[in-house]
């Protein structure tokens, strides 16, 4: 099996289901090492940093992407 890459910074529009899922499981594979969450609701947000899926956040996806490796 080969390695997995790695990325610096990964954004991820929407952090509900799928993509707080997503965003967890390239933690735990040590893909990435920073991850931004886009989104509406500041309380989603909120509860995906909380949760460790996210490292921070923001409503506005032309901020977030900025740096963005994926």
């Amino acid at each position: 099996m080969s390695p997995l890459p790695h990325f610096k910074r990964m954004v991820i529009a929407g952090v509900g289901l799928i993509g707080g899922s997503l965003a967890l499981v390239c933690k735990e594979k040590g893909i990435v090492s920073e991850i931004i969450g886009v989104g509406r609701s500041e309380g989603n947000l909120r509860d995906a940093v909380n949760l460790k899926a996210i490292d921070s956040y923001t409503s506005k996806i032309e901020d977030a992407v900025k740096g963005a490796d994926i």
